[in-house]
């Protein structure tokens, strides 16, 4: 449901008023999705070695994703995000 939750607010959601989030280029399109597949894989992962749920809900990197739209400097931002994700995650188990 996490990822169902950011698919919607961070993917699907748009600004029309945000003077970045107007529009957005296919390659940043791309690599949003890929952070969300990136929470998505690694919420797995962590679950599969015994991690409850409440704690991977707890994370601070996963609310970082529904910034990424209104971010200028996406590319380094995302792929900062997904490094604290798979972090955060990791070290749980």
């Amino acid at each position: 449901m996490e990822v169902a939750r950011y698919l919607r607010e961070a993917f699907l959601q748009q600004n029309a008023l945000h003077d970045v989030d107007t529009y957005c280029e296919p390659k940043k399109t791309y690599r949003i999705m890929e952070a969300i597949r990136t929470l998505n894989d690694e919420a797995f992962e962590a679950l599969e070695a015994g991690v409850p749920v409440e704690e991977i809900q707890s994370i601070d990197a996963a609310p970082r994703l529904n910034r990424i739209a209104t971010t200028e400097e996406h590319e380094e931002f995302t792929e900062d995000v997904e490094d604290s994700i798979e972090e955060q995650l990791r070290e749980k188990y």
